[in-house]
C-alpha cells in the first residue's frame, strides 16, 4: 500500500510548527526589552497615538525648540499598534506578542497560497524555508514594521499570481488592497507599482491581450490609489510633497518635511566605530551574509542553484512574476548596502521569493526519491524541518542575547521618571530607547555640541534648542568621536565644568575608575546651567 501525505496531514504538521515557533518567539519577546534598534520609536509613538488618538502632524518622541521631524513615514504599523493597545490596554505585552502574531500569519497564508499556487510539498517546504530564516526569526522578534510590510507583501504577490492564474478577479480585488496595505506600512511597498508596471509589459507582450491586461490593472490601481491615497493627500497639504521619503527615477521636493531653523558648523566623521553587521556587505563577505541572513546558506544556495535552472527551463506567467520582483530587489540592495543589517532587513519580503525558488527544487526532488521508495521523500522533509528549527532556535538564542541590555539604563530612567518633571528634554544618542524607557522628549546628540571645547557654547548650542539635560551612557564612551558614541574628552569637559553642566545623577562606577577599567555600564545625567 502506498503512503501518501495528504493536504491534512501537512497543514496539520505546519500549524503544529508554527504554534511552537510562535511561543518560542513569545516567550522570547515577553523575556526581553523594547529596546533594540527602532523599537522603542515604534512602541513609543504607538502609545503616545492610543492615548491622545491623534495621527501627529510632527514626531511627537523628539524634537527641539528649533528642529522638529515630520511624521511622514508610512503610518500603518503604528496605527496597528495603537488600535491593539486601545482595545486591550496600554500594556507592553500588547507589543511584545504582535510581531509573533503577525509570523505565525505570515506562515499559514504562505503554505496556503502557495500550495494553490505549486502544490502541498513545495507549500510546505518553502514556509519552513521562509520561516526559518534568521533575518525572519529576527523580525518576529522585534517591534518593527518589517514583519507587517512582508505580511502584506506575500498576501499581494500570491493573489496577484492567483489572480494571473485563475482569471479570478477577487484575487486582484485582494491584491490591490493588500498592495495599498503595503505601501502604507513601509517606504520598501513603493516596490508595489514599479512591479505592477514591469508586470503589466510582460504579461501583454507574452498573451498579446492589451485591452484585458488594461482593464485588470487598472482595476488593480484603482483599488491601490483607494487605499493609498487618503496618505498621499495628507502628505501634500501637510507637507507639500507626496512622500517625504525617496521615489526610484522621481525626484521630489521633501524641504517641508522637516522643520529646522538653524545650521549646524560640525559635523561627524563616522556613524558608528564598530564593524559586524554594521559594515556593508562587501566588508562582510557575501558568505557570512548569507550565513548571517539565511542560515544554513549551503543549503539555500542549493536550492536556489537548483530552483533558478527549474524556472528558467519551465518557464509559465506564475514563475516570471516572481522573477520579476526578485529583480527589483536590485534597487532595494543598492539603496541599503552600506549596512549588512539593513539589507537583509530591506529585503525580508523578497526573502520568501527566494524561499520559494528553493521549494521548488527540493519539491523535485522531493518526487524524484518518492519515486524510488514512499518513505524515501519524507527524509527530504525531515531534513528540512530540522534544518529550519536549528535556524530558529539558533536565532532566537542570539536575540535573547543581543536584546539584553544595561540595568543600569532601565534604573537611571526610573530616576528621570521620579524626579524631573514632564517638559525636559533630554540629549542622548540612545533616542528612541531613551524616550520610550524615559518617557520624556529627547534630543539628537547634535554634533554642534559634542564636538564642541567650548563649555560657553555648548550651553548656547542646549539653549537655542531647549535641551535641559545631559544624558550620557557610559558604555558608549568611546576615545574617538562618532554619531553613537560620546568622546572620553566631551565627557572630560561636562565633568570639569559643574558650574556649567551640573551632574545630579550617577549610577555604575565612577567615570574616572571606566576611565581606568575601559567600559563600564552606568548612566551621568547632567543638568545645563543656562
Amino acid at each position: 500500500m502506498r503512503f501518501d501525505l495528504t493536504s491534512k496531514d501537512f497543514i496539520a504538521v505546519l500549524l503544529i510548527l508554527i504554534v511552537f515557533v510562535f511561543v518560542l518567539e513569545t516567550t522570547s519577546m515577553i523575556k526581553s526589552n523594547v529596546i533594540f534598534g527602532d523599537e522603542g520609536f515604534h512602541a513609543g509613538l504607538a502609545k503616545w497615538i492610543s492615548e491622545n488618538k491623534e495621527y501627529p502632524k510632527w514626531n511627537p518622541l523628539g524634537y527641539t525648540n528649533v528642529f522638529k521631524t515630520g511624521y511622514s513615514r508610512p503610518p500603518l504599523f503604528n496605527i496597528l499598534e495603537a488600535g491593539f493597545l486601545f482595545v486591550l490596554g496600554n500594556h507592553e505585552i500588547v507589543l511584545k506578542i504582535l510581531s509573533p502574531i503577525i509570523a505565525a500569519l505570515i506562515g499559514i497564508s504562505f503554505y496556503i497560497l502557495i500550495k494553490n499556487l505549486y502544490n502541498k510539498e513545495i507549500g510546505f517546504i518553502a514556509t519552513l524555508i521562509f520561516i526559518g530564516f534568521p533575518s525572519f526569526v529576527t523580525y518576529s522578534l522585534l517591534v518593527f514594521d518589517e514583519i507587517l510590510f512582508v505580511f502584506y507583501m506575500v498576501l499581494f504577490m500570491l493573489t496577484l499570481s492567483m489572480g494571473v492564474k485563475t482569471g479570478n478577479n477577487k484575487y486582484w480585488l485582494l491584491s490591490g488592497i493588500f498592495g495599498g496595505l503595503g505601501m502604507l506600512t513601509k517606504n520598501a511597498g513603493i516596490m508595489v507599482p514599479l512591479f505592477l508596471s514591469l508586470a503589466f509589459l510582460y504579461l501583454v507582450i507574452k498573451e498579446k491581450d492589451l485591452k484585458l491586461y488594461v482593464k485588470k490593472f487598472l482595476f488593480l490601481l484603482i483599488i491601490i490609489a483607494l487605499v493609498f491615497g487618503p496618505f498621499v493627500l495628507r502628505n501634500l497639504e501637510l507637507y507639500n510633497t507626496i512622500a517625504c521619503y525617496e521615489i526610484p527615477f522621481a525626484p521630489i521636493d521633501q524641504s517641508g518635511c522637516d522643520l529646522k531653523t538653524f545650521e549646524e558648523v560640525r559635523a561627524f566623521d563616522v556613524r558608528n566605530l564598530s564593524g559586524s553587521t554594521e559594515s556593508d556587505i562587501l566588508k562582510v563577505g557575501l558568505v557570512s551574509f548569507v550565513d548571517f541572513a539565511y542560515g544554513n546558506y549551503w543549503f539555500v544556495l542549493v536550492g536556489l542553484f537548483g530552483g533558478f535552472a527549474l524556472f528558467l527551463t519551465q518557464q509559465n506567467k506564475v514563475n516570471s512574476l516572481f522573477l520579476i520582483m526578485l529583480f527589483l530587489v536590485i534597487f532595494i540592495i543598492y539603496g541599503s548596502y552600506s549596512r549588512a543589517e539593513d539589507v537583509a532587513r530591506q529585503i525580508l519580503f523578497w526573502s520568501g521569493i527566494l524561499a520559494l525558488i528553493s521549494a521548488v527544487y527540493w519539491g523535485e526532488i522531493y518526487k524524484l526519491l518518492e519515486k524510488y521508495n514512499k518513505y524515501l521523500g519524507i527524509v527530504i522533509l525531515v531534513a528540512i524541518v530540522f534544518l529550519s528549527y536549528q535556524n530558529i532556535t539558533e536565532k532566537v538564542k542570539t536575540m535573547e542575547n543581543a536584546k539584553r541590555f544595561s540595568p543600569e539604563f532601565f534604573q537611571a530612567c526610573d530616576w528621570v521618571k521620579s524626579n524631573l518633571s514632564k517638559d525636559i528634554i533630554l540629549m542622548t544618542f540612545w533616542g528612541y530607547r531613551a524616550s520610550y524607557s524615559c518617557e520624556r522628549i529627547i534630543s539628537p546628540g547634535w554634533a554642534d555640541i559634542r564636538l564642541n571645547d567650548d563649555p560657553a557654547d555648548i550651553v548656547r548650542v542646549a539653549e537655542m534648542h531647549g535641551i535641559t539635560h545631559f544624558f550620557i551612557q557610559k558604555f558608549s564612551i568611546t576615545q574617538e568621536p562618532s554619531r553613537e558614541s560620546y568622546s572620553v574628552a566631551f565627557v572630560k569637559l561636562l565633568e570639569d565644568n559643574p558650574d556649567k553642566f551640573e551632574k545630579l545623577y550617577e549610577n555604575g562606577p565612577p567615570f574616572d575608575q571606566c576611565l581606568q577599567q575601559g567600559l563600564c555600564n552606568g548612566n551621568i545625567i547632567y543638568k545645563v546651567v543656562y
